[in-house]
């Protein structure tokens, strides 16, 4: 328990961008790491693009925009869908009502340029070098789906495979999660159902001193040392989004090392009203989490 109050790691970075959330991040390789942020009340979707080995902004504030200069999606209904070869590609959906992606926009990051766009396009994966993706035609008046694959640098057809869905779907069985290909480990959740539940309760309570702990643990072990997150219930009151008052939640997250020993400890929300999910990850030797919503943290694991 002495390790608790002994904090022997800090921050390799920390990146904050205030009045709004860090929604999503992706790698660029290991050069750079580019966010997606949010501003509900405004109802903007921005990026922005960091050093992934500092932290240190590179640009900021990029909307999406269409051919007419107009931010694609109204600004909101946009986002990432992947990164290939130092590209990244964005989205659009078909409409605020019909939650399916349309168009692709790939990006060249350190210019900040668009290289090439499709926008009549939803993207499928990116499998054996190609990329799959579909159109919507009518076929004797009625919605069909066409799939081909594109060459994922230029945006040029490759093969056109009209209807044939087996032959899209082979690629998409074939291609690698996105998580693999961001070499990223999230948390596994040990629930009460768990048979682990038990001892990583133990280990939370002696470890880390933890005392009212509301549903599950998030565990991950790396390199010998065991990463815990978890919701700490507080004595505070606070109002959930549909306006009804709920004692307000504390989630706190610890790195023991070996000996069981705290070596890290920080609190990425206070006060929450809801559950924080996939809290923080691991990407090679380097532990991330946003706190507050708003501050992305990278840390450096022995």
């Amino acid at each position: 328990m002495l390790g608790l109050f002994k904090k022997r790691l800090k921050p390799t970075w920390q990146f904050t961008k205030p009045n709004g959330w860090i929604w999503r991040a992706l790698f660029i390789g290991d050069e750079y790491l580019i966010g997606e942020f949010r501003q509900s009340s405004e109802r903007k979707a921005s990026f922005f693009l960091l050093n992934a080995q500092t932290g240190a902004l590179l640009w900021d504030n990029f909307v999406l925009t269409d051919s007419h200069q107009k931010p694609v999606g109204d600004g909101w209904w946009v986002g990432m869908e992947t990164v290939y070869e130092g590209l990244v590609y964005f989205h659009g959906y078909y409409s605020p009502n019909v939650p399916e992606h349309l168009g692709i926009w790939a990006m060249e990051p350190s210019q900040k340029a668009i290289k090439w766009v499709r926008p009549d396009l939803g993207y499928l994966c990116i499998s054996s070098g190609k990329m799959v993706a579909l159109r919507n035609v009518l076929v004797e008046g009625y919605a069909e789906r066409s799939f081909l694959t594109l060459n994922p640098l230029t945006g040029e057809e490759i093969d056109n495979f009209g209807q044939n869905a087996a032959a899209a779907n082979f690629l998409r069985n074939a291609a690698p999660s996105l998580l693999a290909e961001q070499e990223v480990v999230l948390s596994e959740q040990i629930a009460e159902s768990s048979p682990r539940f038990a001892e990583i309760a133990k280990l939370a309570k002696d470890a880390t001193q933890g005392t009212r702990v509301i549903g599950a643990f998030d565990v991950l072990e790396h390199h010998g040392q065991t990463i815990i997150g978890y919701h700490e219930q507080t004595n505070q009151m606070v109002t959930n989004q549909a306006g009804a008052r709920v004692l307000g939640l504390n989630y706190k997250l610890f790195v023991l090392d070996s000996k069981q020993n705290v070596i890290y400890s920080d609190i990425l929300g206070e006060l929450m009203s809801g559950l924080l999910v996939d809290g923080f990850f691991v990407r090679r030797n380097r532990l991330y989490y946003v706190k507050e919503r708003n501050t992305l943290c990278a840390i450096d694991l022995p």
